[in-house]
């Protein structure tokens, strides 16, 4: 059986029993979130801005403490 592809896209791959936990879902999402932001070049603050978020609201959001 073949290694897993530790660069797939989490949106192409199954994520098993981790879809029944939201708080693993919401750290794949936030991680993923502020993944797609970097590679972007933006600023948390061009995101705050943008969505008419305050920092905080997107930190927690990157970090999973949060729900999108």
């Amino acid at each position: 059986m073949a290694a897993a592809d530790p660069n797939a896209s989490l949106f192409v791959r199954p994520l098993g029993a981790v879809e029944k936990n939201p708080t693993a879902l919401k750290l794949i999402v936030g991680g993923k979130l502020r993944e797609l932001r970097v590679a972007a070049g933006l600023d948390p603050a061009d995101v705050d801005s943008k969505l008419g978020f305050s920092q905080s609201k997107t930190s927690r959001i990157e970090l999973g403490r949060h729900g999108c």
